[in-house]
């Protein structure tokens, strides 16, 4: 069956945008801007009735804010994504939310580097340094650049978690604003340091770790690109419906699946 949510006029917050996912822990680290919020998949969830030990599904995961809020909401969840940069940081994401990070080893990491002293020719194509220097001042991409190549002895737990927080320093430390979802060097914006943007990184999460604590007995199954999974698992199925499929919606109301969108 299709829940027929909010017959209503919808509150902003549960509106099918990102608008308040800066407000929430976890989901304020990095989302997409074509995402929708953490409260929305809470009152699909709830709308849904479900059990303990049903699962929650969204076949295109972007920066993990169905899964993410699922976790934290007490269900497990299976998501799908095909691009590899969004599905790392979601699983990052994922990660925290059950409290399996060791943000020690990270930061500890980050806090050591210092600029590379080699020539960025020898990293980058000239295409693509070119493009680069245009994004971000050169003493901060020379950071960021030992923090891409120490990113190989991070232990494999941790990858994704430091890839995030690469991620967002990288944000952080551009002088080029994001027009929509792209980088546009001819839209300026401060750039602050690598130091400083590190610190600003570091309280956040911290402070959103602190309200996190480990889960048991519930868990997330990243899937890249959509890969089988058993559809009679499934709770109650999560997305924004612009987004859907109309097979892949099709396809779950034939299995009788609650779909929330």
């Amino acid at each position: 069956m299709q829940l027929s949510l909010f017959t209503d006029s919808i509150h902003p917050a549960l509106a099918p945008t990102n608008l308040t996912s800066s407000l929430h822990p976890i989901h304020r680290w990095v989302n997409f801007i074509a995402g929708y919020s953490p409260e929305f998949v809470s009152v699909c969830i709830r709308e849904a009735g479900l059990s303990s030990g049903d699962i929650i599904l969204d076949p295109f995961g972007g920066l993990g804010t169905t899964p993410v809020q699922s976790l934290l909401d007490g269900f497990s969840c299976i998501t799908c994504e095909a691009n590899p940069y969004f599905a790392d940081l979601a699983t990052a994401k994922c990660q925290a939310a059950l409290g399996a990070i060791n943000p020690d080893e990270v930061f500890s990491t980050l806090h050591q580097l210092s600029p590379y002293k080699g020539e960025l020719e020898d990293i980058y194509s000239v295409d693509a340094l070119t493009f680069l220097k245009k994004l971000i001042p050169e003493t901060e991409l020379r950071v960021l650049v030992n923090a891409r190549l120490k990113g190989l002895e991070i232990t494999p737990d941790n990858k994704f978690f430091y890839r995030l927080v690469v991620s967002v320093i990288l944000e952080l430390t551009s002088k080029s604003q994001t027009d929509g979802i792209y980088k546009a060097p001819t839209t300026k914006k401060k750039s602050n340091s690598f130091k400083d943007a590190l610190l600003r990184v570091e309280s956040q999460i911290m402070e959103d770790l602190d309200l996190i604590t480990k889960k048991q007995n519930i868990s997330y199954d990243l899937f890249y690109l959509c890969q089988a999974f058993d559809l009679l698992t499934i709770g109650v199925f999560v997305q924004y419906l612009r987004y859907c499929t109309r097979v892949f919606y099709d396809l779950l109301m034939f299995f009788g699946s609650h779909g929330c969108t």
